[in-house]
């Protein structure tokens, strides 16, 4: 699937990633994407492909090629309230933060702002 590889690679590109960063925020093994670029692996696994899906905000569908149509998950802005979010952790810890992390810190946000009588959604 020399497709996919391409498609995680350029998806890694938008978000200023390479792929070894990337398997590391996104929990996937970094072996698993070697020997999908090799052609050791014809794919890659369903678990794996969610993780990806989910962590770039796209469908699994349009990972394995499909259109563009549909294809992003998350919104513009959300995209960038999370890039937000990693560059804070990124300038205390020194490190990026992993999706569970990153979920915890959208969590916590959600929770601080409703504490201030905020509602989740925008204004």
């Amino acid at each position: 699937m020399e497709g996919l590889y391409r498609r995680i690679e350029e998806l890694c590109r938008l978000e200023g990633l390479n792929i070894t960063q990337m398997c590391r925020l996104a929990g996937v093994s970094r072996g698993a994407l070697t020997d999908l670029k090799s052609g050791r692996k014809a794919g890659l696994s369903a678990a794996t492909l969610t993780k990806l899906s989910e962590f770039f905000g796209v469908s699994v569908d349009y990972l394995l090629g499909g259109t563009p149509e549909g294809a992003v998950v998350k919104k513009r802005e959300e995209q960038e309230d999370l890039d937000l979010l990693k560059a804070y952790f990124l300038r205390k810890t020194g490190r990026l933060p992993t999706l569970e992390e990153l979920k915890g810190l959208e969590d916590y946000v959600e929770i601080y702002l409703k504490s201030l009588g905020f509602s989740a959604s925008r204004p």
